[in-house]
C-alpha cells in the first residue's frame, strides 16, 4: 500500500520528545491511530505508561482507545507495559477528574466512595424546597417580588433558580443589571449605525427648525445616558424611541439627500433594534437587585446543602471540584505534576475552558500553561459540534495559538483513509463553499476549511443531491418534505438490499430527531427494520448486556431468565438445544438438581457459576471481575466474533477500570450502572451498528461522530427554529449570563448573548453538516428541501450544496429532483402507541428466552385471512376502531388486497360483540404478547393475541377466524374442544409468569361467539 502524503509529518509527530505537539487531523485521517502510535513510541522510549494521561471526550471513545493502545503495545512487543495497562489513565476528562478526587480525597475533601449523579436535585424535591422558601419570606419581601411574579410567575422563577444553582461561576445577579451591555449589543448588531449616532450627527444639521432634528437629538441623548452611570427610565426610553418619525427632515438642512438618508438609516436601525426591547431591558436592570435578593438566598441554600454532602457529585462537580482543589493546593499540583509526565488529549475540539484550566494547573511550567514536551493535543475544529455540552471553539483556538507561540510542533494531517475518491472530491467542493459562506460575525465562533486528500483508490459512485420540490399546488411543508424524503430513502435502501447490501450498511443522519418516525415508517413499508441511535448506547452494548445478566444471575440465583441469557452469552456460548434439554430435565438455574442428566456444557457452566457466585460475594468488585473474565470464554468469544473486537474489549476494560477506581463499588452498583443509565451523565456516546447488520441506523449527526457507514443519507428536515426564550442565557467562554423572564422584563445583556448564541449556532451548524458528509465509506446522498422552503438552517445547507452540484468536477455528483408527495402507504398505528395500550404494565414483563419458531407456510386463503385479521387487530385503535380502519384504508388495501373488506369486517366484529368482560374498562397489557410455554416437554415461544387486565385478574383472548358450519352450537363446541389444550397451556403460563389469576376466552369472529376456557 502506498504511503500517505503526510507520512513524514506523522512520523515527526510520533517521535517528537522535546516540544509539545498540536495536530489538526481532519475527518477520517486516522487521528486515533496517530495518538496510539505516539503512546507506544513514548513507552518504547522509556516513558512509564502510568505516567501518561490519555484523555478523550466520551466513554465509548475511551474504551475504544484503551483497546487500540492494548493492541499497539502487543504489536510492539511491550509485554511489561501491556501487563500494567489496567493501571494506566485512559479515560474521559470526567473520569480523570474522578480519579484525582478519589485518589487525593484527603486534599480534595470528598468522600472517596462518592456516587456520581446526573443532577443535584430531583424536580419534586426542588419544587418542595421552593414552596417552603417562598412561604418563609416576610410580607415585605413578597411585595418587593411582585414585578417578578407578574412578569414570570413562581414556576419560571424556580426554573431560573435551578439553572443559576447549576451555573457554578454565577454568584451575584446584581451584575446582570449592567445597562452598558445594551450598547455592546448595538455595537455588535449594527456597528456602523451605532458609531454614526455616537458621532453626534445632529451637529451636521444647518437648520435648528428641521423637524427631524429633535427626534435625532432625543436618540443621541438616550445613547449617551446608556453609556453613562445614570441610565434612562423605561418611560424615557419609550418616549425617545416612539418620537422618531422618519418622514421628517429636509435634505437641504443635512447637506443633501444622501447625507439625510444616511442619518435616517442609522436612526431607523437603532430604533428598530431597541423599540420593543429597551424598556424591558431597563426594567430588568432595575429588577436585578430584587432578583438577586430573592433568588440568591435560595440558591445559596441549595449550594450549601449540596456541597455539604461529599458523598454525591454531579458530572459538572467532578470538573469544578477538581479544578478548585488544584487551584487551592500547591501540594496537589506538585503531586500530579510529578505523577504525570505527559498528557495526550484526543478530540481536543470538544474541550472547554474549565477542562483546559484543570490540566494546565498541574502541567504549567515557567509561566506557561503547559511545560515543554508535556502535552499532545489532537483535534479538528471543523468537527466541534458539542457546543451544547460546553465544547468551546474559542478556547480551542486560543489554547492552540498559545501552544504554538510557545514553540509547540504544529502539524496538519489531511489524508483521508475512510471515503471513496468521489465522496472526498465532493466534500472538498461542498466544504469550501459551506465555510466560505460564514458571515464576519460567525468567524470568531467558526473555522476555515482545510481540504482533504483521498487515500483510497476506489472511485465510488457519484454523490447524489436530492432536492424535494414543492407540489404543483400548495407550499412545501415540513411534514410533507420529511415524508417525501423518507419514502425516497426507504425505496433506495430497498434497492440496495435487493442488490446484496446489508441494511446495517446504511445510515440515515439527521440534525434533529423530530422527523425520525417518518423514516421508521417508510422503512417498515419497505420491509426494513430501523435501529434508532438517538441515545447513548454504552449500557446497551452486547458485551455489557451479557455482563449485566451474568451479574444478575450470580446475585439473584432464582432469576431463570438471567440464567438462560448467561448460558447463551459470550461467557459460555451454549446453544439452544443443550439449554432446552436442561430445561426439559427440570433444571431452572445453577443450583437445580438432576446434574447427572444435564448436557455436559450446561453442567460445567453451572459448576463455574456456583464458583463465581462465591467470588462475587467474597471478593472486591475489581478482583471478582478479573476472575470472571479469566475463568470464562468471554474474551476469547469477543475476539473470535470478529465484530468490533477492540471496542467491545474496551467496554469491558472501562468497567474494570471504574471498579478499580471505586466509581463502582459492588455488584449491585454495577447492575444499577448498566441498567439505569450509561456512563457519562448524558454526554454523547456515538451509537454502534447492530452486530447482525439487519437494521438501518437512524441517528442524529451528534451520535454518528467518530463512526463510519458504507452508505450515508444526510437529511435536513428542519423548517424554522425554536423561538422559545431560555430563562438563563450563558456565555461559558466569557462567563456572562442574562435572564429573560418575559417580553416585559429581561436583563440588559440578553439581546447581546442571544445574538452571539445565534452566531455560534450558525457556525456549529456548518460544522455539523461537514461531520455528516464525512461519515460515508462508499456513497453519500444528501436530501434537502428546495424552492426556498425552510428556515436559516435549511439555507445553510442548500445554498452551498446546490452550488457544489454546479461547480464540482464532472461525474463527482448528480442532482435529483423529487416532487413532494406523502408516503405511498401510510403506516398503521403501532401497538405500543395505541391509546388503549399507553398505561404502564401491571407486573414485570416476561421476555422470550428462545428464538421464535418459523411461521407456518400459509397454503390456504383461510389461513391468509386469519393472518390478516390478526395483523389488523394487533394495530387497531380500541378507542375508535371504525375511525382507525377508515383512516388507514389505503394501507389496508395495499396489504390485504382482495381480502381487505373481509379482514376489516371480521376485525371490527370483535368490538360489536357481546363479550363476557367489559372491554372499555379493561386495560390492555399487550397485543401479540410473547410468552414461553412448555409443549410436549419443550419450551416454545408463543404469542397471546390480546392480554387484558380488569379488577378480577388477567384475561387471555385468542381470536379465531374459523368458518362455523351449521349447526352452529355443536360446531363451536367442537372447535373449542380442539383448541382447549393449547389455551390451557397459555393460561398456565400466564398465571405462573404473573403470579395472578387469569381466565381465557376463544373469540370466534365469523360466528360472533365466545367460549370460555377453564384451565
Amino acid at each position: 500500500m502506498r504511503r500517505p502524503s503526510d507520512y513524514g509529518a506523522r512520523r515527526e509527530i510520533v517521535e517528537e520528545r522535546r516540544r509539545n505537539v498540536v495536530v489538526e487531523a481532519s475527518a477520517g485521517t486516522g487521528k486515533t491511530t496517530l495518538l496510539v502510535e505516539r503512546v507506544v513510541d513514548l513507552v518504547r522510549d522509556g516513558t512509564d505508561l502510568e505516567s501518561l494521561a490519555v484523555v478523550t471526550f466520551t466513554e465509548a471513545a475511551a474504551s475504544e482507545l484503551r483497546g487500540r493502545i492494548r493492541h499497539g503495545l502487543a504489536e510492539a512487543g511491550l509485554t511489561e507495559a501491556l501487563r500494567r495497562l489496567p493501571l494506566a489513565r485512559i479515560s474521559t476528562i470526567h473520569g480523570f477528574a474522578s480519579f484525582v478526587l478519589r485518589s487525593y480525597s484527603h486534599i480534595t475533601g470528598v468522600d472517596p466512595s462518592f456516587e456520581t449523579v446526573e443532577a443535584h436535585f430531583a424536580g419534586p424535591e426542588l419544587a418542595a424546597r421552593w414552596d417552603r422558601y417562598l412561604a418563609s419570606l416576610p410580607a415585605s419581601k413578597v411585595e418587593e417580588m411582585e414585578p417578578l411574579l407578574e412578569a414570570a410567575g413562581t414556576g419560571r422563577l424556580l426554573e431560573l433558580a435551578e439553572q443559576v444553582e447549576s451555573t457554578w461561576w454565577l454568584s451575584d445577579l446584581t451584575e446582570l443589571g449592567d445597562h452598558r451591555a445594551i450598547l455592546e449589543y448595538l455595537r455588535e448588531a449594527a456597528p456602523a449605525e451605532t458609531s454614526l449616532l455616537f458621532s453626534r450627527p445632529s451637529a451636521r444639521c444647518s437648520s435648528p427648525d428641521d423637524k427631524l432634528l429633535p427626534d435625532l437629538q432625543g436618540v443621541e441623548r438616550l445613547l449617551q445616558s446608556l453609556a453613562g452611570s445614570d441610565p434612562p427610565t423605561p418611560e424615557e426610553a419609550q418616549e425617545a424611541l416612539g418620537a422618531v418619525n422618519l418622514s421628517r427632515g429636509s435634505a437641504a438642512s443635512w447637506g443633501g439627500k444622501q447625507a439625510l438618508e444616511e442619518v435616517k438609516g442609522a436612526l431607523r436601525t437603532v430604533r428598530d433594534l431597541l423599540k420593543k426591547s429597551l424598556p424591558a431591558l431597563l426594567r430588568g436592570a432595575e429588577a436585578s437587585e430584587v432578583l438577586d435578593s430573592v433568588l440568591m438566598p435560595f440558591v445559596r441554600r441549595l449550594r450549601a446543602d449540596w456541597e455539604g454532602d461529599v458523598s454525591r457529585l454531579s458530572y459538572q462537580d467532578l470538573l469544578v471540584r477538581c479544578t478548585r482543589a488544584l487551584s487551592k493546593s500547591p501540594g496537589l499540583r506538585r503531586q500530579l505534576g510529578e505523577r504525570f509526565s505527559h498528557l495526550l488529549v484526543d478530540e481536543f475540539q470538544d474541550t472547554s475552558g474549565l477542562q483546559v484550566e484543570l490540566f494546565s494547573s498541574f502541567l504549567a511550567e515557567a509561566g506557561r500553561a503547559f511545560g515543554p514536551g508535556r502535552i499532545t493535543v489532537v483535534g479538528d475544529p471543523k468537527q466541534s459540534i458539542y457546543g451544547w455540552r460546553s465544547a468551546d471553539v474559542e478556547t480551542y483556538k486560543s489554547t492552540l495559538a498559545a501552544l504554538e507561540e510557545a514553540g509547540a510542533l504544529s502539524s496538519g494531517i489531511v489524508d483521508n483513509f475512510r471515503s471513496t475518491r468521489r465522496v472526498i472530491e465532493f466534500v472538498n467542493v461542498f466544504g469550501r463553499l459551506l465555510f466560505a459562506a460564514q458571515s464576519p460575525e460567525e468567524l470568531p465562533y467558526g473555522c476555515r476549511y482545510s481540504p482533504l486528500t483521498a487515500f483510497r483508490e476506489e472511485e465510488g459512485p457519484p454523490v447524489r443531491v436530492v432536492e424535494v420540490k414543492a407540489p404543483e399546488e400548495g407550499d412545501l411543508k415540513s411534514d410533507l418534505s420529511a415524508e417525501t424524503m423518507a419514502d425516497w430513502i426507504a425505496a433506495d435502501i430497498r434497492r440496495k438490499v435487493d442488490g446484496g447490501a446489508l441494511p446495517g450498511h446504511c445510515a440515515i443522519l439527521m440534525r434533529r430527531s423530530s422527523k425520525a418516525q417518518a423514516m421508521v415508517d417508510a422503512l417498515e413499508l419497505q420491509g426494513l427494520e430501523a435501529s434508532l441511535a438517538m441515545r447513548s448506547d454504552f449500557s446497551r452494548r452486547l458485551e455489557l448486556v451479557d455482563l449485566r445478566e451474568m451479574v444478575r444471575c450470580l446475585t439473584a440465583p432464582g432469576d431463570a431468565r438471567a440464567w438462560v441469557h448467561t448460558l447463551r452469552s459470550s461467557f459460555f456460548g451454549i446453544g439452544d438445544p443443550d439449554i432446552t434439554a436442561a430445561i426439559a430435565a427440570g433444571c431452572r438455574g445453577m443450583d437445580d438438581a438432576g446434574a447427572e442428566v444435564l448436557p455436559r456444557p450446561v453442567r460445567e457452566a453451572n459448576r463455574m457459576l456456583r464458583r463465581l457466585r462465591a467470588a462475587a460475594v467474597e471478593l472486591p468488585l475489581a478482583d471478582f471481575l478479573y476472575q470472571l473474565l479469566l475463568s470464562t470464554d468471554m474474551i476469547a468469544g469477543v475476539e473470535a466474533s470478529g465484530y468490533s473486537v477492540e471496542r467491545r474489549l474496551g467496554s469491558l476494560a472501562t468497567v474494570l477500570e471504574m471498579a478499580m477506581e471505586g466509581t463502582i463499588g459492588s455488584c449491585q452498583e454495577l447492575l444499577a450502572h448498566l441498567t439505569d443509565r450509561a456512563p457519562g451523565g448524558g454526554r454523547p456516546d456515538p451509537a454502534i451498528p447492530r452486530p447482525d447488520m439487519q437494521a438501518v441506523t437512524i441517528a442524529t449527526i451528534y451520535r454518528s461522530k467518530g463512526l463510519a457507514y458504507p452508505h450515508v443519507y444526510l437529511v435536513e428536515t428542519a423548517f424554522g427554529r425554536n423561538t422559545r426564550k431560555d430563562v438563563l442565557l450563558r456565555d461559558l467562554h466569557a462567563r456572562r449570563a442574562a435572564v429573560y423572564l418575559s417580553g416585559e422584563l429581561q436583563t440588559p445583556a440578553y439581546p447581546l448573548l442571544e445574538l452571539q448564541e445565534g452566531w455560534r449556532e450558525a457556525a456549529e451548524t456548518r460544522r455539523l453538516f461537514y461531520v455528516a458528509a464525512t461519515r460515508p465509506r462508499t456513497s453519500l446522498t444528501v436530501l434537502v428541501a428546495g424552492d426556498d422552503a425552510g428556515g436559516d438552517t435549511m439555507q445553510t445547507l442548500r445554498e452551498p450544496l446546490l452550488e457544489a452540484v454546479r461547480t464540482a468536477p464532472e461525474g463527482v455528483c448528480r442532482h435529483v429532483e423529487v416532487e413532494a408527495a406523502p408516503m405511498h402507504r401510510r403506516r398503521a398505528s403501532r401497538p405500543e402507541l395505541d391509546p388503549a395500550s399507553s398505561p404502564g404494565r401491571v407486573p414485570p414483563e416476561t421476555e422470550p428466552v428462545f428464538e421464535a419458531t418459523e411461521p407456518e407456510v400459509e397454503d390456504t386463503p383461510a389461513e391468509r385471512l386469519g393472518t390478516l385479521v390478526h395483523a389488523v387487530l394487533e394495530r387497531i385503535d380500541h378507542a375508535d376502531p371504525e375511525g382507525w380502519v377508515e383512516d388507514n384504508e389505503e394501507l389496508l388495501e395495499s396489504v390485504c388486497e382482495s381480502m381487505c373488506e373481509e379482514a376489516s369486517r371480521l376485525a371490527l366484529r370483535f368490538f360489536g360483540m357481546e363479550l363476557p368482560f367489559d372491554l372499555e374498562s379493561c386495560r390492555v397489557v399487550g397485543r401479540e404478547y410473547p410468552l414461553v410455554v412448555t409443549e410436549e416437554g419443550r419450551p416454545q415461544e408463543r404469542y397471546i393475541d390480546l392480554l387484558l387486565e380488569d379488577g378480577e385478574g388477567l384475561i387471555v383472548v385468542d381470536y379465531k377466524t374459523d368458518r362455523v358450519p351449521e349447526p352452529e352450537k355443536e360446531s363451536l363446541d367442537r372447535l373449542a374442544e380442539h383448541y382447549r389444550g393449547q389455551q390451557e397451556g397459555y393460561l398456565e403460563a400466564v398465571r405462573r409468569a404473573f403470579d395472578r389469576p387469569a381466565r381465557g376466552y376463544l373469540v370466534f369472529l365469523a360466528a360472533g361467539a365466545v367460549r370460555r376456557i377453564e384451565g
